[in-house]
């Protein structure tokens, strides 16, 4: 399947975690129940770190971003809130910093997309969910990012109802997952993005009635996975699947 779901189990972080200093991968710290200024200041010590997930986040995050800022090595990052939360992760971070990022997930509602990203120029996996961007901020930050080879948005990541892939842009993205966004309506692909896409899972997209506009454009797709979608989505690829068959007997006849 194409769909994942972001973890949420996680455990308290034992006192003096950040005399661990050849600690390589610590997961997942529920700051909620750990010391919540502590843990955020330890971190910043395990500047050997390459893969580090966070839930539970608050008010904390100023102190997440000064450390993030140690952590040369981090290689993957999840950092959730809880459900009613503000995922609090807008805080500077200078463009030198987490520059050997690869996987990035952010669970919990954005006001936007925090500027620093766009320096993770070697990002190649992102996670959005339960963001609920109303506009389309998503997609003109992300454009950015060269080497993105797959984009996850899932529950509610953005509350719009169009997305649309502008041409030039997205060129190694080889994977497109769109969840549970349930004012989505309309997807546009113009001729020359995302040409290289090789994987796209569509679920729970009640809204949205017809594939992309330009997915013809998409010479490469290889998976096209389906869930939850609309009856009259399912009815015109029916249709479609149909004429083609309808075709290609015509064409045996001959």
């Amino acid at each position: 399947m194409l769909f994942g779901e972001v973890p949420y189990n996680g455990f308290k972080a034992p006192c003096g975690v950040g005399e661990l200093l050849e600690l390589q991968v610590l997961r997942i710290v529920d700051v909620e129940e750990s010391d919540r200024t502590g843990i955020m200041k330890e971190v910043g010590k395990l500047i050997k770190l390459r893969d580090l997930s966070i839930k539970s986040l608050r008010q904390d995050g100023k102190e997440l971003c000064s450390s993030l800022e140690k952590l040369t090595n981090l290689q993957e990052l999840v950092v959730a809130s809880s459900r009613d939360e503000m995922l609090d992760v807008n805080h500077p971070i200078s463009a030198s910093s987490l520059q050997s990022s690869r996987w990035l997930q952010f669970v919990g509602r954005l006001e936007e997309i925090p500027p620093w990203i766009r320096n993770l120029q070697g990002l190649e996996r992102i996670t959005l969910s339960l963001s609920n961007f109303f506009k389309d901020p998503v997609l003109e930050t992300l454009q950015h990012l060269p080497n993105l080879f797959e984009i996850r948005l899932l529950d509610e990541a953005y509350k719009g109802e169009s997305l649309c892939f502008q041409a030039g842009y997205f060129l190694k993205l080889k994977t497109l997952c769109l969840v549970r966004m349930e004012r989505l309506r309309r997807m546009r692909v113009e001729k020359g993005a995302i040409t290289g896409i090789n994987r796209l899972g569509m679920d729970g997209l009640l809204m949205v009635e017809e594939l992309a506009l330009g997915i013809e454009n998409l010479s490469k797709l290889q998976v096209l996975e389906l869930a939850s979608t609309s009856s009259k989505l399912i009815n015109k690829l029916e249709n479609i699947a149909a004429e083609s068959e309808e075709e290609n007997d015509e064409s045996s006849k001959i």
